[in-house]
Parts: C-alpha cells; structure tokens; sequence
C-alpha cells in the first residue's frame, strides 16, 4: 500500500514513538457501534459542537490522525484539512484504509494498538 503525504496506517501507528490522538470521521452512529480504542468522534455534520472535545484533549505535542470509513471515504480527508486550515493544527494524518483498515487487522495488531482480541 502506498501513503501519500499527510497519510499513515495500522503499521505506522504501531511504531510511532510520539503520542498521537485518534479521530473518526464517521456519522455518530457508525461511531458508537465501533470505533478505534480511545478516539474521538469528529463527524463533520455536527463539526462545531464536537470539535470542543478534540481541542480539550488535544496538545501541541500530539499528532491527530483522522479515519473515516474507507479509502474510499472523503470525510477524513475533509475533517483533517478542516483542522490544518481553520485551526492550524499540525501535524494531522490521514489513516489509509479507515475502519476498514481495522476490521480486516489481525488480532495481534489491534491488541497491540489498544484494542480488544
């Protein structure tokens, strides 16, 4: 799989040596069906109300890493340019593959990101 700029995957996550804050772009009920261990959601119908929760959380230090459904999907797209333009956060990543990365991750790597077997 090849990354374009701005973009990372599972693989990365699992080496990445500084902190990092998760993101789903998916509709909220999407999200509370399944998610990422510990991310937020960040749908951009309800962006304004939600982005409260990531900047309470976020510091300058942390890198954001935004998914949506697939690759196929815009939305993290739209949500990560959303926080580098109107809120000059930096660095914001773009996960390849979206939820669907995870749902087709062995069970060793998603116990190693924090998740359950």
């Amino acid at each position: 799989m090849v990354l374009g700029e701005k973009e990372v995957d599972l693989e990365q996550l699992l080496v990445w040596e500084g902190s990092y804050i998760l993101v789903d772009a998916r509709m909220p009920g999407s999200y509370q069906d399944g998610h990422l261990p510990e991310a937020i959601n960040l749908y951009m119908g309800e962006f304004d109300n939600q982005v409260l929760d990531l900047l309470d959380r976020w510091s300058p230090n942390e890198a954001i890493v935004v998914y949506c459904d697939s690759s196929q999907c815009n939305a993290s797209e739209e949500i990560a340019n959303r926080l580098r333009e109107d809120f000059q956060l930096d660095p914001v990543f773009v996960l390849k593959g979206g939820w669907e990365s995870w749902e087709e991750a062995t069970a060793e790597t998603r116990i190693r990101l924090g998740g359950a077997e």
